[in-house]
Order: C-alpha cells, then structure tokens, then sequence
C-alpha cells in the first residue's frame, strides 16, 4: 500500500521488477490531507448551522456564500500538497507539479540529482526541476536516501535502456549539458533525443468538481 501511495522504499535500481514508480512527499501528504480534514471540518460546520451571513434570510445562500472560502481551499490542497509526485515508467520521467505536467522520455533523459531540487538533466542540454523536493519541501522535511534512491532509479534506467552502465563514481559535469559554456557554443552537436513536454494542468475539472460538490451539499443541507 505504501508503494502504491509513492511513500514506501524503492528497493530496486531498475524498472525490470516494477513497470511503474511514483514517488511522492509524505510532509506534503501529510500535511495536505490534515489541512483538508481541517477544510472538511469547517464546511461541515457551515453547512450545519451557517447563521444570517449575507442577510437573504435563504438558507441555501447563506451556505453556499462560504464556498468563497471552502472550494479554493480544497483546490489549492489538492493541487500543490496532494497532486505533485514524480512517476518512472516504461515511458519516461514525469514531473507532476502543481500546475503542470512535464513528461521526458527515456531517449531525452542524460541523468538526475538532487541539490535542494530534484533536477533531470536533458539530452538537448536543457533541464527540468520538480517542485515535490524543492527548497520548500527540503531539509527536515525530506529524507534525504529516498530522493538518492529515485535519482539512482532513474540514472540506472536511462544508462540501461541507452545501452552503457551507469557509474555513480563518475564526475557528473551539467555545464556542457546545458550549454553554458562559451567554448561549446559553435561546436557541431550529435543529435539528441527528444526533449521535455510540457503541459499545463491546471486543476479546473477538480476546482469545478469542488463547487458542484459544495453546491449540492448546500441545498441538501438548507431543505
């Protein structure tokens, strides 16, 4: 259950016994599921006795006039504390921030770390940052073999399916990658694999979700 969840060990280098990996933050998890019992709580509250907010003398609308409050609150848990996880699978590394997807395929990644962000280095040189072990969600908060355990998955698997073995002794160097230097600018480059996809995700079915949901239990609540 643990795994299923993105919070257990992951115990292996390769996806050779496990076609899918998520990984997620249990801080943010935990965090988020207690801030959303808090919001639970609080429209339970309203919806029980919301008193003569806007003056209508209708129940429903007194209710449903919290809705201001309660359905941005459950979307914003939802969306930066419950959504962000990193998934591994048979076809890339995907990044599931807050407000974005941003999906790699295996040919397009060159490598991962984790130095107050959990970056994956692109074969096109570019790069990309999760925003599930950032500065925020680092430090105390994150353990710190869990994100080594995912950056190994990763490197291990990128080198396997590239055909070469990946050497965690080696000297990682991410200037020529993302092409800083100078030196490196007119210099022909090998083709590369495809680079990062990015798409927006904005949550809006979940934030409409939120609403019918208070809506409907605001005019169950006023009969």
């Amino acid at each position: 259950m643990s795994r299923v969840l993105g919070l257990g060990p992951l115990r292996h280098t390769t996806l050779a016994d496990r076609r899918v990996v998520v990984m997620r933050q249990p801080a943010a998890l935990a965090v988020g599921v207690f801030l959303m019992l808090v919001t639970l709580a609080f429209a339970a509250a309203v919806l029980a006795e919301p008193g003569d907010t806007v003056g209508s003398g209708n129940g429903f609308i007194d209710r449903w006039f919290f809705g201001v409050l309660v359905v941005p609150m459950a979307w914003g848990i939802d969306r930066f504390l419950l959504r962000p996880r990193v998934r591994v699978d048979d076809a890339g590394v995907a990044f599931h921030n807050p407000l974005q997807t941003i999906t790699t395929p295996w040919p397009g990644v060159a490598g991962a770390s984790f130095d107050r962000h959990l970056t994956l280095a692109l074969a096109d040189r570019d790069q990309v940052r999760s925003v599930l072990f950032g500065p925020s969600l680092s430090g105390p908060l994150t353990r710190e073999n869990r994100v080594k355990e995912l950056c190994v998955l990763i490197n291990t698997e990128s080198a396997r399916r590239a055909g070469s073995a990946w050497d965690p002794e080696g000297i990682y160097d991410a200037e020529p990658l993302i092409g800083t230097e100078t030196s490196q600018r007119d210099v022909p480059r090998a083709p590369v694999g495809p680079g990062a996809v990015t798409s927006w995700a904005h949550g809006i079915p979940a934030a409409i979700g939120y609403a019918v949901a208070w809506t409907v239990a605001c005019a169950l609540a006023a009969i």
